[in-house]
Formats: C-alpha cells, sequence, structure tokens
C-alpha cells in the first residue's frame, strides 16, 4: 500500500547520503554498492522527496527506477480513477433508487375501500419510500386484500419499476342480476325433499316430495305461456342417501407447528446462496425477491425464509363418540361445508389393531339444487 521504489546513486559522497537520510529516519532496504562511486538500495514511495532534496547538497546523481505499490499505480492512472470513482457511486446510487417504492396508486371503488386497502397495504409494507425486498409478493397482498376487505370482490396488483398500480372492483350484484339468464332449479342428485326457501322462481315441488335426478325444482316461467321468464334463485334442501366406506385410523401422530416463526434473510446469486446458515427448525415458507437495475431485475435476489418449531402430539379417537363427527368431516370434505348428516347406519365393521374399517349407509342434509338456462325453445 505505501509502495517502494529502488534508487540508483551516482557520486563521490554517496556514504554521507546515506547516513543523512538514516539520520532522518528514512528506512533503506536492498543496499547494494556496485562500484566505488555507485550504489544502489530500495526505499519507501514517501520518502522519495528527502533523496530529491539532498542530491544537490551531496552533488549526486539519482536515477528512479522499478517503481511499484499502490502509489504508483495512482500515479499512473490518476487521470481516470475520480471519473471511475464517480461511475461507481453513480451506479450505486441508481442501484438504490431502483429498489425503493416510489409511487402507490390505487383506483377503483370508492373512496372508504381505497382507504382501506391503502391502509392494509402499509400494514404489509406496500408503503412509498420502502425496500422493495422489504414487502410480501404480489400474490400475498391480493389474498390478503380480498381475505380481509369484504366489500372488495376483485382486486390486480402490477408493478412498473418503482410503481405499484393497485386496481379494485367493488361487488355489484344488481349489474350481475341484470345480465343472468332466466333459469330453473333442477335436481342434482336424487333425494327427498326437507326443506324450501326459493327467493325467485315458481316451486313445482313440496316439503317430503321423492325428487330424481333431472327433475325441475323451481321453474323460471312465471305462467303458462312462458312468455314471462326469471332467474330461479333458491336453496331445495333434501335427504340423500351415501354408501360409505372408511377407514378410520384410531391413533394418529401429529405435529403442530408452534404459531411464533424465526424470520430469517439469505442473499442469493444466480441458484447459489450467500452465508447459508443451518437452522434445525422446519423450512415452511420462502419468499424470494430480486433486486433491480432500473426495470430490470439483477441475478441477485434477497429470500425471506420462514421457518417453524414443531411440536409432535398423539391423538386417539374415541369410535363410539367421535364416529358422527369424523363421517360429517369427511363428508363436507368431498360434498362442501353446507352438508349436515341426520342419520347414519354401520353395516359392517372391521378392527385391525389401531384401525378401523367401516360399511355403512348415512342420509345427510344437502342443497340438490342447481342453476340449468331456459333454451328459447322452452
Amino acid at each position: 500500500m505505501k509502495g517502494t521504489v529502488i534508487v540508483d546513486v551516482e557520486g563521490k559522497q554517496i556514504e554521507s547520503l546515506i547516513n543523512r537520510m538514516l539520520e532522518e529516519n528514512v528506512q533503506i532496504s536492498a543496499l547494494r554498492r556496485t562500484s566505488a562511486e555507485e550504489a544502489s538500495f530500495q526505499i519507501s514511495y514517501k520518502d522519495v522527496s528527502f533523496v530529491k532534496r539532498f542530491r544537490k547538497e551531496y552533488q549526486c546523481k539519482i536515477r528512479f527506477k522499478e517503481k511499484s505499490g499502490f502509489p504508483r499505480i495512482y500515479e499512473q492512472r490518476k487521470k481516470w480513477i475520480p471519473g471511475m470513482i464517480g461511475i461507481v457511486i453513480g451506479f450505486a446510487i441508481i442501484f438504490c433508487l431502483s429498489n425503493l417504492i416510489w409511487n402507490v396508486t390505487i383506483k377503483g371503488g370508492t373512496a372508504e375501500s381505497r382507504f382501506e386497502v391503502q391502509a392494509l397495504t402499509k400494514e404489509l409494507g406496500l408503503v412509498e419510500g420502502k425496500w422493495i425486498q422489504q414487502t410480501a409478493n404480489i400474490s400475498t397482498i391480493e389474498r390478503e386484500i380480498m381475505n380481509k376487505i369484504e366489500e372488495i370482490s376483485y382486486v390486480g396488483i402490477q408493478r412498473h419499476g418503482t410503481s405499484y398500480y393497485i386496481v379494485i372492483e367493488e361487488s355489484e350484484k344488481e349489474i350481475r342480476e341484470q345480465t343472468e339468464r332466466p333459469s330453473h332449479l333442477v335436481a342434482e342428485k336424487s333425494g327427498t325433499i326437507h326443506s324450501m326457501y326459493v327467493t325467485d322462481g315458481r316451486p313445482l315441488v313440496k316439503i317430503n316430495d321423492v325428487v330424481k335426478k333431472g327433475d325441475v325444482l323451481v321453474s323460471g316461467l312465471l305462467d303458462e305461456e312462458g312468455d314471462v321468464t326469471t332467474t330461479s334463485k333458491g336453496e331445495v334442501l333434501a335427504e340423500v342417501w351415501y354408501h360409505l366406506q372408511l377407514t378410520i385410523n384410531l391413533k394418529q401422530e401429529q405435529l403442530n407447528l408452534i404459531p411464533d416463526p424465526v424470520t430469517t434473510y439469505q442473499l442469493r446469486i444466480g441458484d447459489r446462496q450467500i452465508g447459508k446458515e443451518e437452522n434445525e427448525l422446519r423450512l415452511v415458507h420462502e419468499e424470494k425477491t430480486p433486486f433491480y437495475f432500473f426495470k430490470w431485475p439483477l441475478p441477485i435476489s434477497l429470500t425471506k425464509q420462514y421457518y417453524y418449531d414443531e411440536q409432535s402430539s398423539e391423538l386417539e379417537y374415541d369410535i363410539e363418540e367421535q364416529l358422527p363427527s369424523l363421517i360429517e368431516e369427511r363428508l363436507k370434505r368431498e360434498l362442501g361445508q353446507q352438508v349436515k348428516l341426520q342419520y347414519q347406519k354401520v353395516l359392517h365393521e372391521h378392527r385391525d389393531s389401531d384401525k378401523v374399517k367401516l360399511e355403512m349407509f348415512v342420509k345427510v342434509i344437502e342443497d340438490i339444487s342447481t342453476q340449468q338456462n331456459i333454451d328459447q325453445g322452452d
């Protein structure tokens, strides 16, 4: 870093020159006498001024050669180094500005809805002046807005450079109703009518009627001639029988995630992770956000990782007490959350260690109606 230079000296007072330099605490190395009036030695780049100052006093000729080190490099390149430093600083400033959020615009909806969306996006980190890498990803923000603000039926987020544009739409039931086509409510399954709640249309069945799949339950034709039509709406609940075969594990080991994640950040260059740390916790979720230069993503990204601790537990089922809830859970998973279990009959039961195999009939209450558009020929 200090730099060195080899000095060739010619004259009759070389010894006096060297002694004077030593008195001035100039460090001399590689001293070599080449003849009676010639010598060479190595000194630090900063001590060149001493040699130049004393050469006339001791009537010596000097030549500098083999200059090396940072001062020499700087001397050779000092004309373009300031420009290079300026370019590097300029690139660094552009890089930082390209990764900051400068504008968040919300369009559509009412003023109240826009205010709610703005407050929610701030909670999620989507706010002016914040690093892009610190915000949640776009799909997460869209999902949170849809889940937490009931009035909004659609949200779309687009990123252009350092700006985010959020477009929202509110539910417009009346507009949708005006564009709906005339329709019947027909039976999607066979069953016995349990109860009905019709808001539009002309009911054709009554409670306790047995219907088959495809039967018209509520007509969209309000007169006999079919001149007046409507979009049939409502629910027709019926008793429906199912033949089920279940296998139930009476003992199950369950892993529960402790809801306090450990969040870590990792820098990636391409597919290579910098400073990877081993973590004994389970990696559940990972968000990868690239760095940008202007609008172009760089092969450098910041990865946010969520690690959760786990707690294991063993669940034991009492087949007599929990069978109805297990059956209802399976039915809801297959048929929908509105299904209600009314009756069950076990036909065959087989126990094998901690497993129970069941063959049974169940009767459930569910909405069997589905819309069917009215053709112009009806």
